[in-house]
């Protein structure tokens, strides 16, 4: 873990002017990970938790960088802005699928992973707002779907019984994930300190996905 976090801070540290070369290779990286993925084997259940945690470690890692260097975005010349949009907005897209997949969407483990994502979404939008053409580069109904996304994980508003039941069996099998209870009652604690700061970096992702959403519906309405 200790090295983990060195190697994601240096790699979080590299220039302005790498940061395009920097996310064309987390693609890259990235698109290996779908070969190691737990699912595509038939694996036993030990080797299975195994290898979840080491992709939930891996994403997690990855998500931070991205969420780390996403300010960059404000910094680049119009000549590398757009590939650095299309890069992240690349890795945006495949990590929504993702965490709204069925094998994801109630994972415990993936909290602090939602929070990097929530964070950079942030970013993102932020940047996309000082665009004058920005709509080109987002999908439509991608704007609802990370509201919508954003909205589920936020836990500081009125949420709906399917929402809180889903939270309460995240929560259930935090703890059952150990055994002592010392270490149950450690999980549970984690689990609600993340999902705590997940709800705070769920309003920031919510709040610059509308403030993108109103400037290009206001273009397109006077255009």
């Amino acid at each position: 873990a200790i090295f983990r976090e060195a190697a994601v801070s240096c790699i979080s540290s590299f220039p302005a002017n790498g940061y395009s070369q920097l996310l064309e290779d987390l693609s890259k990286l990235q698109a290996r990970q779908h070969y190691d993925d737990p699912r595509t084997k038939g694996v036993n259940a030990a080797p299975m938790l195994g290898r979840m945690r080491r992709q939930e470690r891996f994403l997690t890692a990855l998500s931070r960088i991205y969420f780390l260097t996403a300010h960059l975005l404000q910094d680049q010349r119009s000549s590398g802005k757009q590939a650095a949009l299309t890069y992240v907005l690349k890795y945006v897209r495949n990590m929504q699928s993702f965490l709204v997949s069925s094998d994801n969407r109630d994972r415990w483990d993936l909290q602090r992973l939602r929070q990097y994502f929530c964070g950079t979404i942030e970013r993102l939008f932020d940047a996309l707002a000082t665009l004058k053409d920005s709509d080109r580069f987002m999908p439509p109904n991608l704007y609802l779907a990370l509201y919508t996304m954003c909205e589920e994980w936020c836990q500081l508003g009125k949420q709906s019984e399917s929402v809180k039941r889903r939270l309460v069996d995240m929560q259930t099998s935090a703890a059952k994930s150990h055994v002592d209870r010392a270490s149950q009652a450690e999980a549970i604690q984690t689990f609600q300190l993340e999902t705590r700061a997940l709800s705070h970096a769920a309003v920031g992702a919510m709040a610059a996905v509308c403030v993108s959403w109103t400037i290009i519906w206001n273009v397109c309405r006077f255009s």
